[in-house]
């Protein structure tokens, strides 16, 4: 059986008791496999680290997306009521109104205002 050193990690045939690279005293069976367990879960912990990482920045890229298709479909939107007084035939105060409305619909559905 192959036995790790604890201190300078280099593996080790045989039952000694300590290690020959740096003569540190090496661990019974119960406490190697205790420490074989411990590399064991902390892999596992790393893991489930990075699955729940990896989650996260998926979700994030989604709010993203559906963020940026929201922007520019508001922008598409004022663009066209923006253009609309073009069309009309209004006074000048008519066509400033129509762009304040125009604006406080942009900005509502940006949730900014």
């Amino acid at each position: 059986m192959e036995i790790k050193c604890p201190n300078c990690g280099a593996g080790i045939d045989g039952d000694g008791k300590y290690c020959k690279y740096c003569g540190n005293k090496l661990p019974d069976d119960t406490e190697q496999k205790r420490i074989e367990i411990n590399d064991i879960a902390q892999v596992e912990m790393a893991k489930l680290e990075r699955e729940r990482f990896e989650m996260i920045k998926a979700e994030k890229e989604k709010r993203q997306k559906v963020k940026r298709a929201k922007h520019v479909l508001m922008v598409c939107i004022w663009l066209a009521i923006v253009s609309g007084f073009f069309i009309l035939d209004m006074s000048w105060l008519g066509k400033v109104y129509y762009i304040i409305g125009g604006l406080i619909v942009f900005f509502l559905s940006l949730g900014l205002a």
